[in-house]
């Protein structure tokens, strides 16, 4: 660079310090994928543990962003999501009289 160009202030940018951890960071940030209802609710089941009824589903998809048309729909994809838990083995449900769900062993 010209040395007129420092003697009067004039900087040239600064270059970039990344690292190629940093750029393989930006990489996977940029490539994931949102979760689905089902990995969300899942995620959330299991991290919280307890009994589950698709009152208190359908409210955990709404805090992780699912909003649906109304509050019936909500709980109509909620018992959706369980039903599909159950049947992969990640909840069970075990008295059929009744719709609440945990996780097996608890």
């Amino acid at each position: 660079m010209d040395a007129w160009r420092y003697a009067a202030g004039d900087r040239p940018p600064p270059q970039s310090s990344s690292t190629a951890a940093d750029t393989s960071l930006e990489k996977e940030l940029t490539v994931t994928k949102p979760l689905t209802h089902k990995q969300a609710l899942a995620a959330v089941i299991q991290a919280l543990g307890g009994t589950w009824d698709p009152p208190r589903a359908a409210l955990a998809l709404r805090l992780v962003g699912y909003e649906p048309a109304t509050s019936q729909a909500g709980e109509k994809e909620a018992r959706r999501i369980l039903r599909e838990l159950t049947e992969e083995g990640t909840i069970v449900r075990p008295d059929l009289e009744r719709t609440e769900y945990h996780l097996p062993g608890t």
